[in-house]
């Protein structure tokens, strides 16, 4: 649940538990269990609301690395018609951005980035949620996070796939969109230009 719901949806929750307990000297009051339910009820769909937002956001996110993908190699084969066309006269290919055979400018990464690295796992300062932090890449542009979770009952299994997280520049990474009991895994990867490097080896945590 959202961290700031789940913390009213609690505080809520035990309010209502405490009514429940002592309902007979509640009985000229407006609040009632079924009032307070009314109130959890609106948090959680508000939750839901918001679960099926971050769905629609990764399935665009998806749908955007796969254009990008695409374009990328059509900007390649583009770029490639323009040293033929330059070929005797290859400094133009400065004017479309094109590296000039034997010119690399520091800026360009010549290869994806290595293989990330997840370095640790720990508790939010809060007790709720997690801190990720993983080594910087020289090569990288950003970076991609990935998260699954195991099954309730069986909280040492593997998720079969991991989904995707956040994009960041960051090497420090919060998530808070957890539950208590539940074990969570991660992975991250470097990007830049050349396109994604290797995923870190994947590391877990239970809240």
């Amino acid at each position: 649940m959202f961290k700031l719901l789940q913390v009213v949806y609690d505080r809520i929750l035990a309010l209502k538990n405490g009514l429940s307990a002592n309902l007979a000297r509640w009985k000229d009051q407006p609040d009632t269990p079924a009032t307070l339910d009314g109130l959890l009820t609106q948090i959680q769909q508000k939750n839901q609301e918001i679960k099926a937002l971050e769905v629609a956001l990764r399935e665009r996110r998806e749908e955007a690395r796969e254009l990008a993908r695409t374009l990328t190699a059509a900007a390649e084969q583009i770029e490639r018609r323009a040293s033929g066309i330059h070929a005797t006269d290859i400094e133009r290919l400065a004017d479309y951005d094109v590296p000039v055979p034997g010119v690399v400018p520091e800026r360009r990464a010549a290869t994806v980035p290595e293989k990330a690295v997840l370095r640790q796992i720990t508790d939010d300062d809060d007790g709720h949620g997690f801190v990720l932090r993983h080594d910087k890449l020289d090569t990288a542009d950003h970076y991609e996070l990935e998260r699954g979770h195991s099954p309730a009952d069986r909280p040492n299994e593997r998720p079969a796939a991991l989904a995707f997280l956040r994009t960041t520049k960051k090497l420090k990474n919060v998530d808070d969109d957890v539950q208590t009991g539940i074990r969570y895994w991660y992975r991250v990867r470097g990007v830049n230009r050349r396109g994604p490097g290797e995923w870190s080896e994947v590391v877990s945590a239970i809240q």
